[in-house]
């Protein structure tokens, strides 16, 4: 379940984020095109231009959080059952301990791995 989740998770940031990208997009002041003046275009300031970079950068950056999120999870969980299957709890619940782990002790670290890929 868990890939099929995360997933969801990066189709709805994906449609999150294309409507205010659209929105971003439709700043500026309309104006003609020089070759063809009975088309216009949307010209864009310097800040409005570097606002739809930060955009763009934050997509990146929290659709590499999600992965990094479900990765450690079943990392996480594999590790957790690998050293609990001979005990008396038979490696029950590993995936819940690991998504405790992941907002408990490993979220900065993911976020900052993420924030890594993003930049590359």
């Amino acid at each position: 379940m868990l890939p099929a989740i995360s997933s969801a998770v990066i189709l709805a940031w994906l449609c999150y984020w294309i409507i205010s990208a659209i929105f971003i997009f439709s700043v500026g002041t309309p104006e003609p095109r020089e070759n063809y003046p009975f088309v216009t275009e949307v010209k864009w300031d310097t800040n409005t231009r570097l606002v739809f970079i930060y955009h763009v950068f934050g997509l990146l950056w929290i659709n590499a959080f999600v992965i990094g999120c479900a990765q450690f999870i079943v990392g996480a969980s594999a590790c957790i059952w690998y050293f609990e299957c001979n005990t008396d709890s038979k490696g029950l619940n590993t995936m819940g301990r690991a998504a405790r782990w992941l907002f408990r002790y490993h979220m900065g670290s993911i976020a900052f791995g993420s924030f890594v890929i993003a930049v590359c």
